[in-house]
């Protein structure tokens, strides 16, 4: 059974509440604000916290379409045939190399004039070749005139390097107006170190 004391103290809360549930008792001010502060720290503690929306991309430069991404490349320019044939010049004596007999043989474009004599000229030569001999130059020459053009390809040679035969072969036809004259200056001895093919 409750004690006098404790009915006093409970009797004393009902007559406060009930006082200031009808107005007629008012809370002090500073007690009033101090319990809405206390009130509002507590609410604070469970609120939640407002969604911060990332921010936008910055805008890109547009993708280049495959054309710009990857150009194509520009097709170079087509190179000069390896197979064109060397031309001489009118009054000169144009030197040629192995790989431009061999192209001019394979499209039969010039007469091939062998220098040498008459003998070694027998013991092996470039097929095809005729021989014009130089030291006996008046008494061959009639007889091939018919088969000469004076504006086609004519190739002289002779032994080598140090064979002066077919230059001087050459400077004896160009006077008489043979304008393109080829001048292989190797000749046959690297015709023939190369193994290329001979007659007879």
């Amino acid at each position: 059974m409750p004690s006098a004391r404790s009915f006093r103290v409970l009797l004393c809360s009902t007559a406060v509440a009930a006082a200031l549930a009808t107005g007629l008792l008012a809370v002090p001010p500073n007690l009033a604000t101090a319990a809405r502060a206390k009130s509002g720290k507590a609410a604070s503690k469970h609120k939640k916290r407002p969604v911060v929306a990332a921010p936008a991309a910055a805008p890109t430069a547009a993708t280049p379409p495959d054309s710009l991404a990857h150009p194509v490349a520009v097709a170079p320019k087509p190179a000069v045939p390896t197979d064109s044939l060397p031309s001489g010049k009118a009054g000169e004596l144009t030197i040629i190399e192995l790989g431009d007999v061999q192209r001019i043989m394979a499209k039969r474009a010039a007469m091939i004039l062998d220098a040498r004599s008459t003998e070694r000229f027998a013991e092996g030569h470039i097929p095809g070749a005729r021989n014009l001999y130089v030291d006996q130059f008046d008494n061959f020459f009639p007889e091939l005139e018919p088969l000469l053009d004076k504006g086609g390809q004519i190739v002289v040679y002779c032994d080598g390097v140090d064979c002066d035969m077919a230059r001087e072969l050459g400077y004896r036809l160009m006077p008489l107006g043979y304008t393109n004259l080829l001048y292989y200056k190797k000749g046959w001895e690297e015709w023939m170190a190369t193994k290329q093919p001979r007659e007879p």
